[in-house]
């Protein structure tokens, strides 16, 4: 494994080398799927005069990230021998907002989850996530809906632990993509002797992915970025064209035995780490078979 790009705080691209299709396969499943985090699975709803139906606000709660980096120290409901809910699986919340009299509308945010007092989170921090910028700015929190005058929003929530494959809402991911990294080889020869100036710099132009680059000192075509390749074929198609026709010039393939990850992160683990318990799980798989 070999990192890519450097860490931020929501993503990682890594390349995984010395190893098949069905293994890094796996490991994006897993990664999408099976690493555990916390998120609200229970809403008791004490008041509601706002327009939106109980269902529909729940649905939405259940959706906001919370910190899981210490998910580790909760069991699982299934697994918790309470017989309804306790610190050792849940974490309490508290969501209240009453639209002031003297305003049209405002707004309820992720801000306004609050733990209710005792709770585990309070020293673990089984919070909603602080989304910041690449300055380290807090940025604007989660909208969940907007109330009207006078309007009041009275819930309690309750967060378990769980797996994106029970419910997506417990993905520590936005999006993970796996790809083979790409093969991009050119001929020198035919490329900078054969092919005229301007279908040079036309060849360079074709290619969506910016892979190619014009040297205008020495006037070459050189390859800049292979692994932007995504195998769209038209730097090949272009000298396949009736006023070019230059067979052999650019070899394009994808190895089978290194694959180039992208993890986006929703903020609940950092990406490093979804990444690490991923391969956990993976090694804990293949050690059952």
């Amino acid at each position: 494994m070999r990192i890519l790009e450097p860490t931020n705080r929501y993503q990682l691209k890594f390349e995984l080398s010395n190893t098949e299709l069905h293994v890094a396969n796996a490991l994006r499943r897993i990664i999408i799927s099976e690493v555990p985090t916390m998120a609200i699975e229970i809403v008791e709803v004490t008041e509601n005069t706002s327009p939106l139906n109980d269902e529909f606000i729940s649905h939405r709660l259940g959706f906001v990230p919370l910190m899981s980096r210490h998910v580790d120290m909760f069991d699982s409901h299934d697994m918790c021998k309470c017989e309804g809910f306790c610190s050792k699986c849940s974490v309490r919340y508290h969501l209240y907002k009453k639209c002031p009299p003297d305003q049209d509308n405002c707004d309820v945010t992720s801000n306004d989850i609050k733990l209710e007092p005792g709770q585990p989170g309070m020293n673990i921090e089984v919070t909603p996530v602080r989304y910041t910028d690449s300055k380290g700015n807090e940025e604007h929190p989660i909208l969940i809906m907007k109330l009207s005058k006078n309007q009041i929003i009275d819930f309690t929530l309750i967060a378990k632990k769980g797996i994106g494959r029970k419910h997506a809402k417990w993905s520590p991911v936005a999006t993970c993509i796996m790809r083979a990294e790409p093969i991009v080889e050119l001929d020198q020869d035919k490329i900078n002797q054969k092919m005229s100036l301007e279908h040079r710099k036309e060849l360079v132009k074709r290619c969506p992915k910016k892979v190619f680059a014009f040297k205008e000192l020495r006037s070459v075509v050189e390859i800049e970025n292979a692994d932007a390749c995504t195998l769209c074929n038209e730097c090949i198609k272009f000298t396949q064209e009736e006023e070019v026709k230059i067979d052999n010039a650019i070899r394009i393939d994808e190895k089978e035995d290194k694959f180039i990850f992208t993890v986006e992160s929703t903020g609940a683990l950092p990406p490093e780490d979804i990444v690490l318990k991923a391969f956990e799980v993976l090694a804990r798989k293949c050690k059952t078979i």
